[in-house]
């Protein structure tokens, strides 16, 4: 794919400066980057008869993602809140307890998994513990959105936060096509990257869009298992780039159902 010019040097400077400053070379180690991982249940199936849970996503900066089929149903669903970490011992706020031997990746270990409300269960599971050699590996909250935006006409524009309504509006102004049925206010509330290679997306509403990514030097791929309707734009890869004490992601763009081409450049602040 061709590379974009994604943001002049001057404009870059100008998104920084709106920003908080922080030491550019400090980046505090998350909290739980001992505890963080991902449990694979070896028994859960896809079954409308029990409440089955398919994986845990335990982020290093203490968010946990639960993929599960809720019972009755056989579609999968994704939540996610805070935990707590003491040892092997997890709390995991809205949904209940589980322990297990988190020092090293293992092929099988054995959970104990008591759900709010529920009984215990002693279960199976493949944990892949997270890698800890990259800073990119924690959770981010988005400080402000850059949207270049090319076809029947080309236009910028600056957002603080990640606001999928505002966007959308600016797309619609500038002549170019994009959902109208976004609520206002909807948008991305952090993103986090895991040592596992997984990265999260939390939402204004709460919901939550699961996804994998592998890095290559300066740039990673992804993709998302429940990308939200709302999510118009086709890409796979992000280009990664520190200032300041900010992550920059620069992100080339093209609309679905559209002409419509250009760039995205996010500025992130580490949650802790």
């Amino acid at each position: 794919m061709k590379r974009i010019t994604f943001i002049s040097l001057t404009a870059l400077v100008s998104l920084l400066l709106s920003c908080d400053k922080q030491d550019p070379n400090e980046f505090v180690q998350p909290r739980y980057i001992g505890h963080a991982g991902r449990l694979t249940f070896v028994e859960s199936k896809a079954s409308a008869s029990s409440n089955d849970v398919l994986s845990i996503e335990l982020t290093e900066s203490g968010f946990y993602v639960l993929e599960q089929i809720p019972a009755g149903s056989t579609e999968v669903s994704y939540s996610a809140n805070t935990y707590h970490a003491d040892g092997q011992n997890y709390t995991l706020n809205g949904f209940g307890t589980l322990s297990f031997d988190n020092s090293a990746s293992s092929s099988q270990v054995n959970i104990s998994l008591t759900p709010v409300g529920g009984e215990q269960r002693s279960m199976l599971a493949s944990f892949k513990k997270a890698s800890q050699d990259n800073k990119l590996f924690r959770s981010w909250t988005i400080d402000r959105v850059r949207v270049t935006v090319r076809g029947w006409t080309t236009a910028s524009a600056d957002f603080e936060g990640c606001n999928f309504y505002q966007i959308a509006d600016f797309l619609r102004k500038s002549g170019h096509n994009s959902p109208d049925d976004i609520s206002p206010g909807f948008g991305i509330k952090s993103l986090s990257f895991t040592g596992t290679n997984s990265v999260v997306a939390i939402f204004t509403d709460s919901s939550v869009s699961l996804g994998a990514f592998s890095l290559s030097g300066d740039s990673f791929k992804y993709s998302w298992k429940n990308a939200p309707k709302e999510f118009q734009i086709v890409t796979d890869k992000a280009e990664i780039s520190y200032m300041d004490g900010k992550c920059i992601l620069s992100v080339n763009i093209s609309i679905k159902n559209s002409t419509t081409s250009g760039s995205v450049t996010l500025v992130l602040s580490p949650m802790e």
